[in-house]
């Protein structure tokens, strides 16, 4: 599949790893509106952002090649990931970890390989007792709690972002040495908020989700709040996520997105 990568990224270049729908997108946007506001590149988009802020992969039209300003060594090289497991130096490459409560992140998968992906067939329910559902949430923050622990990471979550932007936001630029000027922070988490990321999104697209527009539940910007994932399950199917993340989740891994204010 074109676009994954197993190379290490290149020395210095910050990196924003997570689980897939864990925020990503939304920190990705204000991180690119922050840059683009203080180098003077313009405005940003759905499809632009990623000129500013690539993945760490071969996508051409997403990764590391789509980096627009190479000539310019006063942007700094901020790349996204969600493999864990790949090479990887806290003290070469500064790295952010971004966390998000369990059924929020799994119904929210579930909703993008179903409706993004086509994979209709299976209910919710289901698909939290698959393989892709509870068990590789989990599998990854046991791997993400040992290979992402240590000097030069840097760890937030989903519900921090939300309840605290600016200190959250302004840890980020800290954990990146990106000087933080308060005016154009604030209006990098404007330009990101979730209403207007959901209006572009609807106006141009997101690149590589070629969905049904009318489907709203196809879309990346598609809920958005906190505890919204729990109101998709039964009281059956809350009980088995966290009957499972009780049993299996590495105790360090529960302590650490405690702290950071998932609910688990």
């Amino acid at each position: 599949m074109a676009g994954k990568s197993l190379l290490p990224p290149p020395a210095g270049a910050c990196i924003v790893t997570s689980y897939v729908k864990s925020g990503r997108t939304w920190l990705r946007f204000m991180l690119a509106a922050y840059l683009a506001d203080i180098h003077g590149l313009g405005p940003v988009d759905l499809h632009s952002l990623f000129t500013i802020v690539p993945n760490n992969d071969d996508d051409p039209q997403r990764g590391r090649a789509a980096f627009g300003y190479g000539d310019r060594p006063s942007i700094p090289r901020v790349l996204c990931e969600h493999l864990p497991w790949k090479p990887f130096d806290g003290s070469v490459n500064p790295t952010v970890v971004m966390v998000r409560s369990p059924l929020d992140t799994i119904v929210s998968r579930y909703f993008m390989e179903s409706r993004q992906n086509g994979r209709r067939e299976q209910a919710v329910g289901d698909y939290l007792r698959s393989p892709r559902g509870a068990a590789a949430w989990i599998e990854y923050h046991n791997q993400l709690i040992r290979k992402r622990s240590g000097p030069g990471v840097t760890w937030i979550s989903y519900e921090q972002l939300t309840h605290d932007p600016a200190g959250t936001f302004g840890r980020v630029l800290e954990a990146f040495s990106i000087p933080c000027d308060q005016d154009a922070a604030g209006r990098a988490i404007a330009a990101a908020a979730f209403d207007r990321m959901a209006e572009l999104e609807a106006e141009t697209g997101f690149p590589g989700n070629a969905v049904d527009p009318a489907d709203l539940d196809a879309r990346r910007m598609r809920e958005g709040r906190i505890g919204a994932g729990a109101g998709h399950l039964a009281e059956e199917d809350r009980l088995f996520v966290a009957r499972t993340i009780h049993e299996t989740l590495d105790p360090a891994a529960r302590g650490r997105l405690e702290s950071l204010g998932c609910i688990l």
